[in-house]
């Protein structure tokens, strides 16, 4: 039995370190090649480029943590505790544990890859999720060209079809961008794929400027909707629009997904998100260093009872003391603004609009690029509707 034991902690002490030296190769690899990244044009890519090597730097401290041989033994027991169910655990609960664990360490190598120059800056593909992980983390790696999501363009279409079309055909708000989309469809019909990038972009900022003022007006609703339209109009760009107009923080965000898209995109509310984390992380280190002192101390039997429960009513304090502040944190919903939900708009999708502008047509003569142009306006619909489905809560409450 201690024999079995010996050969599981070694296979798992092994692959462990393995594990670890692969992740620290790749977020160094990584590092490296956002460090040499040339050809920045815009700030966004400057700023992507930023994140990416302060989140891969903190990628690997956090990795040569995990090295220290105390990390990898702790690792190891709460892999071994997962091997065995657990008493009065039937066996889905068992695999929905291991899974849990498999996931989160076959989740880092995509983590990773994000950061990626050819994911996350050549072309920003942080918004888009059609497709498998693995289609994903091999786009980032350079083994599979983006183009290649192109796959998912007619599913893309049936649903700019299905419903973006008559939402925008029936709504006063949107009616007048009707005929254009349905221009657009036509030109994809036909394989009239640079028709239909050179229309898309059009369309888009028709849209948005229309939920600009719709949006303005409901945060503030003594303006009327001829100034609504008249403030959005100040802005001539529709970069300047989304960045510059002083949208209200008014739409909430889930916590861990605002803790998540902080990784991506530069906005306070989300930083503080993910601070808050990585604060609540550091916290639960020191709880589980107080747990063992707990137990050492419950368990010392040189020491008096009355001495025992008072050293661990101190521990106890600590821990409370040291979690108070993180209570019901992660359950209120972060508020942000309009710019952050549209924020994949004046990054890779703003320059491919500022190509056509120039002249520059070879690039966007590719059907992988309407997927790109319907999936933007099938965000846009679903944030035009999950805004809609907000702002009469609000009246009415």
């Amino acid at each position: 039995m201690e024999e079995t034991r010996s050969k599981q902690l070694n296979v798992l002490r092994h692959g462990r370190i393995i594990y670890l030296k692969k992740m620290k190769a790749l977020a160094n690899k990584l590092l490296k090649e956002n460090k040499s990244a040339s050809g920045l044009r815009s700030a966004w890519e400057s700023q992507v480029i930023a994140n990416n090597i302060k989140q891969l730097t903190a990628k690997i401290n956090q990795l040569n943590k995990e090295q220290h041989p105390q990390k990898v033994e702790e690792y190891i027991e709460q892999r071994l505790s997962s091997l065995t169910p657990a008493q009065g655990q039937n066996g889905f609960e068992y695999l929905a544990r291991l899974s849990v664990l498999n996931f989160k360490e076959e989740g880092l190598q995509y983590e990773l890859a994000r950061f990626s120059v050819n994911y996350s800056q050549i072309n920003d593909l942080y918004w888009i999720n059609d497709g498998m992980v693995g289609d994903h983390l091999e786009i980032a790696l350079g083994k599979r060209s983006p183009e290649t999501l192109e796959v998912h363009c007619e599913e893309k279409l049936e649903f700019v079809t299905e419903k973006v079309w008559p939402f925008i055909l029936t709504h006063p708000v949107y009616a007048s961008a009707a005929p254009m989309l349905e221009e657009i469809t036509k030109n994809f019909a036909q394989n009239s794929y640079l028709t239909t990038n050179i229309l898309m972009p059009i369309l888009i900022e028709n849209i948005i400027r229309s939920l600009g003022a719709w949006v303005w007006l409901q945060q503030n609703p003594a303006i009327g909707w001829d100034a609504a339209k008249s403030h959005i109009a100040k802005f001539q760009s529709l970069e300047r629009l989304i960045t510059v107009a002083d949208w209200k923080e008014d739409i909430p965000l889930d916590f861990y997904t605002a803790a998540l898209e902080s990784k991506y995109i530069p906005d306070e509310k989300l930083t503080w998100a993910a601070q808050i984390l990585e604060d609540w992380d550091a916290a639960k280190i020191k709880v589980r260093e107080i747990s063992g002192q707990l137990l050492a101390t419950l368990e010392d039997k040189d020491t008096s009872d009355e001495t025992k429960k008072q050293k661990a009513l101190a521990l106890t304090e600590e821990v409370q003391k040291l979690i108070a502040p993180f209570d019901g944190l992660d359950k209120a919903p972060v508020m942000v603004s309009l710019k952050v939900k549209l924020q994949f708009l004046i990054r890779r999708f703003k320059d491919d609009r500022n190509s056509l502008l120039h002249g520059h047509f070879a690039d966007l003569d590719k059907k992988w690029k309407c997927y790109v142009n319907f999936s933007a306006l099938t965000s846009i619909y679903k944030l035009i509707i999950e805004l809609e489905s907000l702002y009469r809560k609000n009246k009415v409450s």
